[in-house]
């Protein structure tokens, strides 16, 4: 016989009945003998005529109806002899059993059984199903909540910190900005045509001065700004741009 059996209380008419089962390989079975046995009693006790059967015979008629993956056959603890065996059967082989049991007692049983002791023993391995207290439900709920709480707060925090970032990278730029523009208006800006005009440069010589300053100002970071002069966009340079523009001019000549 199996050790790990676990042994389900039905209470009826008679009283207290135990239904022994246990699992293997995920399987739930349960004592054809015992399910029997608790059935007559119900149904003597309900109805007086009832006529018990003989149970060896209602076992071996109920072995015969089940496939053979529907029962096992266990031995018995401290029977009469060393090859006795008894018979316990699956859901499957339990729907079969008592399906062919119209009596009071056969659907009060099957309702017990069915809705309250298998999903019992299927989820929790016992039967009754053990007690959840209504504080634990409470204290389930508050931790939730705590932990729900704890994630907005980091998601608020951790907003408020990228927030911040950006605040004193835009701060950084427009102190960067300000800086080139307090610069630009402190250096004194002037376009080729009027340098080359102020230094006598000859006017066929414009050309290779503006490409110069745009040569430098792109390799050496150095400012250069766009005005307009009598309607027209004019690009002006620092003195010291278009005087060391000259001086490359006066080299490659």
């Amino acid at each position: 016989m199996n050790n790990n059996l676990v042994k389900v209380c039905y209470t009826g008419e008679t009283g207290s009945s135990d239904i022994r089962t246990f699992h293997r390989d995920d399987i739930l079975y349960v004592s054809l003998r015992d399910v029997l046995i608790t059935l007559n009693k119900e149904n003597r006790e309900i109805n007086e005529n009832h006529v018990a059967k003989s149970m060896v015979n209602v076992l071996k008629g109920q072995l015969n109806a089940l496939d053979s993956d529907e029962y096992i056959m266990e031995p018995v603890i401290g029977g009469k002899y060393s090859d006795d065996e008894e018979i316990f059967v699956t859901q499957p082989g339990l729907y079969r059993v008592l399906s062919s049991d119209k009596t009071i007692a056969g659907k009060t049983f099957q309702r017990w059984l069915f809705h309250e002791v298998v999903p019992s023993l299927t989820k929790y391995g016992e039967y009754p199903p053990p007690l959840v207290s209504q504080d634990s439900d409470v204290k389930r709920l508050a931790t939730t909540l705590l932990m729900e709480i704890e994630q907005r707060e980091e998601l608020e925090r951790k907003t408020q910190e990228q927030f911040n970032t950006h605040e004193k990278m835009l701060n950084h730029l427009g102190n960067k900005l300000q800086n080139i523009e307090s610069n630009n208006q402190q250096i004194d800006f002037m376009c080729v045509m009027d340098f080359c005009n102020l230094h006598g440069i000859d006017k066929t010589e414009e050309q290779l001065v503006l490409g110069w300053c745009i040569k430098i100002c792109a390799e050496k970071g150095e400012p250069s700004r766009r005005v307009i002069v009598k309607s027209q966009e004019v690009l002006q340079f620092p003195m010291y741009v278009l005087v060391a523009a000259a001086k490359e001019l006066q080299i490659d000549k």
